[in-house]
Parts: structure tokens; C-alpha cells; sequence
């Protein structure tokens, strides 16, 4: 029997950081946006458990697994120049004469397409420079190392069907304020493109850019604190107005 299959891509790796600190509750989820080459490792504990029974062989049993995360990371910036908030907290926890708490991030990945593929933990972060050349385009290579158990969590990513309207799944930061940058998620992007393509409450974004079929980077508009549902529209098809409350 033929079974259709689709490959899977290297891209299908989305990754969150928690902006209100590792551990910290509520939670405020922030896509971790323009990242490439993200490669989880779990390696297993190993103690040697061998008894008599064993007649002198290894009995190596797991007893539990460490955890890392490397990537790189794009340069972007806001437009009054500052790093995107999810760079700026990672360079803030690898700082010099960070400890403890004030050098970890609270981190989960998971499969973009939602695939039972998800996991949750607390990391300390590791920094470099990417590039240094004359006219390159600016960049980080993180290292996340594990404190304590990776969590095997359910996968965040609500998948909703790419054929219809345009569906949102999420908008993250909450309550982002005029000039910055929000990140929405969903199905059905592809195809959206002019002035009215994504708004904020009744505005038009200022700009935004569709970064694939499940992802949209948009500047928030000028506007007034309080209630702004988001819509994307992509012909002649628009979203379900996703709740959304904005800063001023």
C-alpha cells in the first residue's frame, strides 16, 4: 500500500522565551523570531546499577538527562533601535556577574507544524557574537544549558487548516504599544499583502511582514490603550477577530 507523505523541514522548530523571567507565572510567551539552525540535545544520565546477578556486566540504567539548546539568532531591531525583547533578555542573562536566576531563561520548542514534539525548561545562557566582519549582517550564537528536568509538555502550536480564511492562533507580547513589534500566529497567511492586511483593533498595522504561511511580524499602529481585536486578510478572506488588548 502507497502512503502520501510530506517531508518534514528544518524550519518546523519554533522556540518561546518566557519574558517574565524563568519560572516566573504568569507566563508571557514571546516567540523567539528570526532564528536558524536550532538544535536540541538530550542526553541521557547513566548510573551503573550491576548486582551479583550481573555475573560482572555494566547495568547501566538512566536516571534522568541533561538538556541543551544551540541556535543563532538575527540582529533585528526595534525601530528606536533597541534589540527585539527575547534577544534583549538573553544577552541580559549571560551578561557578566549574572548568577542564579537573573542568568537563566525559561524556554520551550516544538514542533511548528504540531507534531507531539514539545519540551519546557530552564536554561543558562551562553552568548556570542556571531559575526564580526566589516558588512555582514549582525548575529548571536546562544548555548542553553539545562537546570534541572526538561519537561516533555504539550504541543503549544494550535494547527488549524491552511485552505479558508486566515485563522490566529496567538499574538505575542501581550500588550505591545505603538512602534512595536508583535508577533501573530496561525494558518493561512501566505498571500496577505497590502495596507489592510493585518490590523490592530480598526487600524492598519504600520508595517508588517509575512514570514510564512503560519507566521506574521507586524509594528503596532498609533493607537489608545484597551481592547484592539487583530484580524489578518488575505483576498478577499479574513481572519476571526483574535482578542487582543494593547498597550498605549
Amino acid at each position: 500500500m502507497t502512503v502520501n507523505t510530506e517531508l518534514g523541514l528544518s524550519y518546523e522548530l519554533d522556540m518561546d522565551i518566557n519574558l517574565a523571567g524563568a519560572g516566573a507565572l504568569p507566563v508571557n510567551w514571546q516567540q523567539i523570531r528570526f532564528t536558524s539552525a536550532i538544535a536540541p540535545v538530550h542526553s541521557p544520565v547513566m548510573a551503573d546499577a550491576a548486582t551479583y546477578d550481573d555475573e560482572g556486566a555494566q547495568n547501566q540504567v538512566k536516571i534522568g538527562e541533561t538538556g541543551s539548546v544551540s541556535f543563532t539568532v538575527q540582529n533585528n531591531r526595534n525601530p528606536d533601535g533597541t534589540y527585539l525583547p527575547e534577544v534583549q533578555m538573553l544577552l541580559n542573562a549571560a551578561k557578566p556577574g549574572t548568577r542564579g536566576n537573573q542568568a537563566a531563561v525559561e524556554v520551550r520548542y516544538y514542533d511548528s507544524e504540531g507534531a507531539d514534539y514539545a519540551f519546557q525548561g530552564i536554561f543558562s545562557v551562553d552568548v556570542a557574537r556571531q559575526t564580526t566582519g566589516n558588512a555582514e549582517i549582525g548575529g548571536w550564537t546562544v548555548t542553553l544549558t539545562s537546570r534541572g528536568p526538561i519537561k516533555v509538555i504539550a504541543n503549544p502550536y494550535a494547527e488549524n487548516p491552511v485552505e479558508g480564511a486566515p485563522a490566529i492562533s496567538s499574538a505575542l507580547p501581550a500588550a505591545a504599544v505603538a512602534g512595536s513589534q508583535l508577533t501573530i500566529k496561525g494558518s493561512g497567511f501566505t498571500g496577505t499583502t497590502g495596507a489592510t492586511g493585518v490590523k490592530v483593533g480598526a487600524v492598519n498595522a504600520t508595517s508588517y511582514v509575512v514570514a510564512g504561511d503560519n507566521v506574521i511580524v507586524a509594528v503596532v499602529p498609533a493607537g489608545s490603550a484597551g481592547s484592539a481585536p487583530i484580524t489578518v486578510t488575505r483576498g478577499s478572506e479574513a481572519s476571526d477577530p483574535f482578542p487582543y488588548t494593547r498597550g498605549a
